[in-house]
């Protein structure tokens, strides 16, 4: 199964999210749920923005979107430098000016 994204260890015990690697590259396969967790937070974020913005239309505005709190970047540039999910969401959530029941 080939994910978008996968965390794997740096070597010092940090994580960082590498583009186009299989869910058990990770050295640390047996005690690292950290993959894990990161994939379900992206996959919360993309259900989110297809149910927000339709299925198709959100990959699109993703990609081509610029968002201020995120330093200027697309949610898919967010994504590739690490950027947590959660925080994705909230510029998002704040670009689209999505009600408090959404955050």
């Amino acid at each position: 199964m080939m994910l978008k994204y996968a965390a794997v260890h740096d070597g010092a015990f940090n994580h960082t999210l590498k583009r186009g690697l299989r869910m058990g590259w990770c050295a640390w396969a047996g005690s690292c749920r950290l993959r894990r967790v990161a994939h379900m937070r992206e996959v919360e974020l993309w259900s989110r923005l297809r149910a927000t913005l339709g299925g198709e239309y959100a990959g699109s505005w993703a990609s081509t979107v610029v968002l201020q709190e995120l330093e200027s970047r697309t949610v898919d540039e967010a994504l590739a430098a690490g950027v947590p999910c959660k925080e994705i969401w909230r510029a998002v959530w704040v670009a689209l000016e999505l009600p408090a029941t959404m955050r």
